[in-house]
């Protein structure tokens, strides 16, 4: 566990801090101050591992706050939005261990230095024990929890030991005099342990820092990091010995290794999806545009199974997107016990022929608005750890139930007081115990063997429904297996109407509707450009289309009555689709846009923002959302007429 103190005025820039800190593999405490003078009122009244600091405050320079701590002998690690050499320079000049660019940081990048903050306070730390006076020293080191020994340089015996040390080599103190250290650490004898310290002896380096094996009295062993430095008193040369167990650091450095796969797995899957919602989004309007030109019934059927395939490929690159970055929930209001039943087939084909899945709805119809794709993907994966609970079969029983839920308001969790949904799946698996069960939610965690899970589904089930502002409980008893509790607010609204407010349908278009308003469309993708002149045209609007940013640039700055920008934000051209619509802005002020991208909007537009009269259509889309986007963008910015410019 690390203790951190964030010295930061910015409220946007600590929230993303302690965003990062949350998703740590290693717990932290972080404590917050918005000014210097409050930070540094902190440092001096609490110890911390490492400190934080934004090198500009609004109430003290950032040499002087920095320069305040360093005199404290605090760790600091430096964070700016400036990005200048001289300053980095300076900063580590005045005493901070790191510089970090607040557009460079990442949770990794973060957890790393400050993991490296405390590593380097602590071996400030064993350097100062070895720079106090020798009865001093003894006294600290026989009393300290941290592993420290001095041994004598010439017969190798041990003549102090810590407690710590005492702890974790598995001795008593009756057990350390008499002992060498070659005891101890099993990978020495007395003439690779000789040439190991010479340098030391030599005075050629003033300190040795190796990775080697300490061995238990009982024979176990753990990998260890050694720092030596010498130290000498008038008759006796001594070596200290600061030992750090590494079971920890290795752990938290395979968890490091995870997250660095997850980040790029996370790119490239977001990147996969992007992709094929750009081709999918020319399918799913070829079809709707197909749909509207008197099929056959037989026709239709195979429309039908066309469009349902769509739909499950549209559903996948959701969950890609989803998983790639922080997905924005979409809630719409369900029938928990019509979804629940819908999603029976494919919980079945998903969990094979050995686990039977039951589904007891609740007797009356329950509402509850949540965002449906994260709620099935999230049952999915409660549902295949059950199956994964259940090597030899066995059985899933969800149930649907309302419930009222006292108010909860604790440092981790707040709650209203309310009518909850509760949706409970058990199954009929080995269960856990109390340790596994206390770990459940972690990120990373898993009992499964190596490359068969990630430890991220549990986790991000739990981020989901916290969102939502419900609750997840887990039950379990080894050999009586386990029940997942999932609460959600119950819908005020009783319908499931608002759902489909806004969708028109494709049979009963308006056509004509547009009324030859003219429409600027910038897309860099042919085929998705050429449906949406289709079924722009269709439904009754002019087009002038661009395929890049420059282009659309030149037709806004000619003679044109455009009344509506329909843009594509990712394009090639050196031009993004935000940029085209604040030049856009600069001639048409009032005029709406509509943004696309096969992307989330949160993981391209700053800050999941959009500006007035805008609204973000996500690929891939049909005629019917593409003319309900349209109503909708027109609706909100009052009719404004064309103007020529």
């Amino acid at each position: 566990m690390f203790k951190v103190l964030l010295i930061d005025d910015d409220k946007v820039d600590r929230l993303s801090v302690r965003r990062s800190v949350e998703t740590m593999p290693e717990t932290v405490e972080l404590i917050e101050a918005g000014t210097a003078t409050k930070g540094i009122s902190l440092a001096e009244s609490s110890d911390f591992d490492c400190i934080l600091l934004d090198y500009g405050l609004p109430d003290m320079e950032g040499i002087d706050v920095l320069t305040a701590l360093v005199e404290r002998e605090l760790p600091v690690v430096v964070l700016t939005g400036s990005q200048y050499d001289d300053m980095a320079l300076g900063t580590l000049r005045a005493g901070a261990q790191e510089y970090i660019e607040k557009s460079q940081l990442s949770t990794v990048r973060l957890y790393q230095a400050i993991r490296s903050a405390k590593e380097r306070q602590d071996l400030l730390i064993a350097r100062r024990v070895a720079e106090e006076e020798k009865i001093r020293l003894g006294q600290i080191i026989s009393e300290s929890l941290s592993e420290i020994c001095l041994v004598d340089a010439n017969t190798h015996k041990l003549n102090l030991i810590s407690v710590g040390a005492l702890k974790n080599f598995g001795l008593s103190a009756e057990q350390a005099p008499g002992l060498y250290i070659t005891d101890v650490l099993k990978d020495f004898d007395k003439e690779s342990f000789n040439s190991t310290i010479a340098p030391l002896l030599n005075a050629e380096k003033i300190q040795i820092v190796l990775e080697t094996r300490v061995t238990r009295q009982d024979g176990s062993a753990y990998a260890a990091e050694l720092v030596m430095q010498l130290s000498k008193t008038a008759k006796t040369t001594f070596i200290v010995f600061n030992v750090t167990d590494l079971t920890q650091r290795n752990v938290a450095t395979e968890k490091i290794r995870q997250m660095e796969k997850m980040e790029a797995l996370g790119i490239m899957t977001g990147g996969i999806a992007h992709d094929f919602n750009n081709m999918l989004t020319s399918v799913v309007g070829g079809l709707s545009l197909l749909e509207r030109q008197g099929l056959t019934d037989k026709g239709r059927r195979y429309l039908n199974l066309a469009q349902s395939s769509v739909d499950r490929a549209t559903k996948l690159t959701s969950r890609l997107l989803s998983y790639s970055r922080l997905r924005i929930l979409t809630p719409i209001s369900i029938q928990v016990n019509q979804f629940s039943t819908d999603m029976l087939p494919v919980l079945e084909n998903a969990l094979g022929d050995t686990v039977r899945v039951n589904f007891t709805p609740y007797s009356q119809e329950l509402y509850m608005n949540v965002d449906d794709v994260e709620l099935e993907s999230g049952l999915l994966d409660i549902c295949l750890n059950s199956r994964d609970a259940m090597p030899g079969g066995g059985e899933i029983t969800i149930t649907a139930n309302e419930s009222f839920v006292p108010k909860i308001d604790t440092d981790d969790h707040k709650m209203a007081e309310g009518r909850y949904i509760v949706i409970s799946i058990k199954d009929t698996g080995t269960g856990m115990d109390e340790e596994v069960l206390q770990k459940v939610f972690d990120p990373f965690f898993s009992t499964k063997a190596i490359g068969k899970g990630s430890g991220l589904g549990l986790s991000m089930v739990f981020g989901f429904v916290r969102q939502t502002g419900g609750n997840v409980t887990v039950h379990s008893e080894v050999g009586q297996g386990t029940e997942v509790k999932l609460y959600f607010p119950k819908s005020i609204l009783q319908s499931a109407e608002d759902n489909a407010r806004g969708r028109s349908s494709v049979h009963h278009l308006d056509v004509g509707k547009g009324k030859g308003k003219v429409i600027l469309l910038v897309e860099d993708d042919l085929e998705i450009r050429e449906f949406a002149v289709l079924a722009l045209e269709e439904i009754g609007y002019k087009t002038i289309v661009a395929s890049n940013g420059p282009e659309a640039v030149e037709l806004i700055n000619s003679n044109e009555l455009i009344d509506l920008l329909f843009t594509d934000i990712v394009m090639p051209g050196g031009m993004s689709g935000v940029e085209v619509a604040e030049f856009f802005r600069e001639k048409f002020p009032e005029t709406p846009v509509i943004y696309t991208s096969g992307y989330t909007r949160s993981a391209i537009l700053p800050q999941d923002t959009l500006p007035p009269a805008s609204t973000f259509l996500s690929k891939p889309y049909d005629l019917a959302k593409l003319n309900s986007t349209l109503s909708e963008s027109f609706r909100h910015s009052q009719e404004v007429p064309s103007i020529a410019i």
